[in-house]
Parts: C-alpha cells; sequence; structure tokens
C-alpha cells in the first residue's frame, strides 16, 4: 500500500511530442481491447501517476529515460526497459530532470491474460522488443493517418500485441540466460569478462551477444553494468553504507563508480546517498 495515497497527476509539458491512435480513428484497435496507444517523446514537467488504474498499461524505453514506480520505489527506465502495470493498480512515470524520454505505450481496456498476476505491483523488467515496437506503433500511426486499409491496420495490431506479450511472457519464463544472471547478480564484485559469461553460460561469446540483446535488449556487458548500477542504487537508496562501501560491493573502485553511475543515473551516487539520507 502506499503512503501517503499516490496523487492523480496528468502533466505533459509543452515540450512533449506524441503520436497517439484512438479508437475514433481506428476502430478495429477495440477488437484488441486497446482504448489507444501511442509513441511519446517527453521532458520535464512530463509525469503522469494514478492510485487506481481503470485499464492496464505497458511502456518500453526507446531512447533516454524515465522513471517509473515499482511498490514504493522509484527506479530508472532506461532503453531496452519495459513497465507494466495491471488493472486495478497504482502506477506512475515521468520525465528525469535534465533528459529527454521517447517510450512507446499501450494501454489495455481488457486486458489479455498475459497482463494477470496475483500482486497488483507492477513490473519492471526488460525487453527486447522497444525498437521493434516503436516502429510497429510508428506503422499502425502512418497507415491509420492514411490509407487505413483494414488488412494493413489488424496486422499492424497483430504485431503490437505479439511484442507485449513476448515481453511480459518473456518475463515469466525469465529467459534462456535467467541462471546465467542470476549467478552474477550473486557475484558482481567479481571481476567478470566477456569470455567468462560465455562459458558460464555454456555458448560462444558471439551467441551470448546475440540470446543478449534477444532477451534483454543489452550486450553482455552492458546488462553486466545495468546490474551492477541497479544494486548500487538499491544500497544508496537505502542510506545505510558508504558510496566507497557500495563502490566495493559492485567491483568498482570509488573513483570509476562515480563515472559509471552518473551515466547511468544522470547524478552522482554522492547526491543519491544525501537524498536518501534526507
Amino acid at each position: 500500500m502506499l503512503n501517503p495515497p499516490l496523487p492523480e497527476i496528468h502533466t505533459l509539458g509543452s515540450q512533449t511530442r506524441e503520436l497517439i491512435v484512438r479508437t475514433a480513428e481506428c476502430v478495429r484497435i477495440d477488437s484488441f481491447g486497446i482504448p489507444l496507444l501511442g509513441l511519446s517523446h517527453t521532458q520535464p514537467p512530463y509525469s503522469m501517476s494514478t492510485a487506481c488504474a481503470e485499464r492496464a498499461f505497458v511502456l518500453a524505453c526507446v531512447s533516454g529515460f524515465g522513471k517509473v514506480l515499482v511498490g514504493n520505489t522509484w527506479r530508472l527506465c532506461r532503453p531496452g526497459d519495459a513497465y507494466l502495470c495491471p488493472k486495478g493498480g497504482a502506477h506512475a512515470y515521468a520525465a528525469v530532470a535534465g533528459r529527454r524520454w521517447h517510450f512507446v505505450w499501450t494501454l489495455y481496456d481488457r486486458p489479455p491474460r498475459w497482463l494477470h498476476w496475483p500482486s497488483k505491483e507492477n513490473r519492471h523488467i526488460p525487453t527486447g522488443h522497444a525498437y521493434a515496437l516503436s516502429s510497429a506503433v510508428e506503422g499502425l500511426y502512418r497507415e491509420v493517418d492514411g490509407p487505413c486499409d483494414e488488412a494493413f491496420t489488424a496486422r499492424w495490431l497483430e504485431l503490437i500485441n505479439a511484442y507485449w506479450r513476448s515481453t511480459a511472457e518473456g518475463d515469466s519464463k525469465q529467459g534462456r540466460l535467467a541462471m546465467l544472471w542470476e549467478e552474477v547478480d550473486s557475484r558482481l564484485a567479481h571481476p567478470w569478462t566477456l569470455t567468462e559469461l560465455a562459458s558460464l553460460a555454456g555458448v560462444s561469446v558471439e551467441h551470448l551477444r546475440r540470446m543478449a540483446r534477444m532477451e534483454v535488449g543489452r550486450s553482455p556487458m552492458a546488462h553486466l553494468t545495468h546490474l551492477r548500477m541497479r544494486r548500487a542504487d538499491t544500497l544508496l537508496q537505502a542510506g545505510r553504507v558508504s558510496v566507497g562501501a557500495v563502490a566495493d560491493a559492485i567491483g568498482y573502485t570509488p573513483f570509476a563508480f562515480s563515472v559509471a553511475y552518473r551515466r547511468w543515473a544522470g547524478f552522482s551516487p554522492r547526491d543519491k546517498f544525501k537524498l536518501a539520507r534526507g
């Protein structure tokens, strides 16, 4: 339960640009339980939140980054990240100061089976489909805005729905590399190399690169960095250990950690630590 209650916010900002397909322009989308979908190019003060969503909502980051709320914690949403929100739950997402954020999204009035789970907590997961979803939604928009051929419209919608389903079900299946990333996550201070990761996964380096791109939307070493920075962010948020201790816990020198974290988060680990400590 969120405490205090999440406010109702719907702030676009003058710099936000969106391509949106609505039922009024394309009746066909209603057959998929979708009232509207689109692409958003945002920057502050863009912010959305609701305490009890009347519709399920899915989002995938294409470029830049914003932040999404999972439980009581704000998390950075970076390229290759998806944010899945069930109907009836609370959700919130917003642009980050000094950053642009480009993402693709869909609302579901009648959520499909793969957007139902026992917990109402939102999911923040990797997806390898962000760019494909962006292209498909733009393709649908151009079709609806132009010839609006029903057969082509249906194909675009089937493709969009399939990408979202693959994203959601990929999370539940965890992907073929799940055991590798679990092992890596348990030993983040270890000086992992690409060759060692491939050996642990039982595949060649090139095959590991292809699988990682498909499953998490990043190269293996980029995903290793993501896991390390995510752990660091959690430790800094807790505010119980020093920045130097956090760096040591994930295998970085303090200077290298400061550079990497700033690149990942957009601000320094010391700023994050001070904010957490109040």
